[in-house]
Order: C-alpha cells, then structure tokens, then sequence
C-alpha cells in the first residue's frame, strides 16, 4: 500500500514539475518582463524631464515679458509724475498758453451793491475786451 501510494505522489509531482526548457522560457519571460518594465520607467523619467524643461523656459519667458513690462509701467509712472508736476504745469501755461501769474494789476474788483445785480461773465467779457 505504501508503494501505491507513493506512486501516486510521485506522479502528482511530476505532474507539477516543470521541465527545464519552461523554467528557461519563465526566466526569460520574467526577466523581459523587467527590462521593459525598467525601459518604460526610464522613458517616462526622459519625458518628465523633458515637459519639466519646456515648462521652466515658458516661466522664465513670462517672468522676462513681466520684466519689461514692470520697467515700462515705472517709466510712464515717472512721465506721469513729470507731466503733473507744479513746475511742469506752470511753464507749459506761461510758455504755450500766454497765461500769467496774477498780480496788482490782472484782477477784477466787485463791489457788494453791484455782486447780486451784475453777470460775472459779462462784467469779465467787458473788462477783458476794454
């Protein structure tokens, strides 16, 4: 009975033996599998670094254009200044608009009996014209 019984046990393992040109053919497998699974990891890397080198060249495009642009908004800052200034708005009425600075003799003088009855803009028509 041990006999048979050991003969069933040792068909049952035969049965689940592999033969050496499957153990081969496994190997072979397994290590193709890991080589493309290496290569497939390896290439994904490439193209990360790649988009990631792509993305640091339009950041730094955009911070050079935000450059420029901070540099032209501080040079109309300062015509702005210049332009409002006092001093500006002082010679540019003096020199192209021919106005003068008010002194004892450019000034009209009301009365109080006359300020309710007269047309301000009539009585500076009359004086600027005489």
């Amino acid at each position: 009975m041990a006999t048979a019984v050991q003969t069933v046990r040792n068909q049952s393992v035969r049965r689940y033996k592999k033969s050496a040109a499957q153990e081969a053919a496994s190997r072979s497998r397994s290590l193709l599998l890991s080589v493309a699974s290496v290569a497939l990891i390896l290439l994904m890397v490439v193209f990360m670094a790649a988009y990631s080198a792509k993305i640091q060249k339009e950041n730094n495009d955009l911070k050079a254009e935000n450059a420029y642009l901070q540099a032209e908004i501080d040079s109309l800052n300062i015509k702005i200044s210049d332009a409002t200034s006092i001093d500006h708005i002082e010679e540019v009425a003096t020199k192209e608009l021919g106005m003068v600075l008010p002194d004892d003799s450019n000034y009209i003088m009301m009365e109080d009996e006359d300020a309710g009855t007269i047309d301000l803009a009539a009585m500076i028509i009359e004086e600027a014209y005489n």
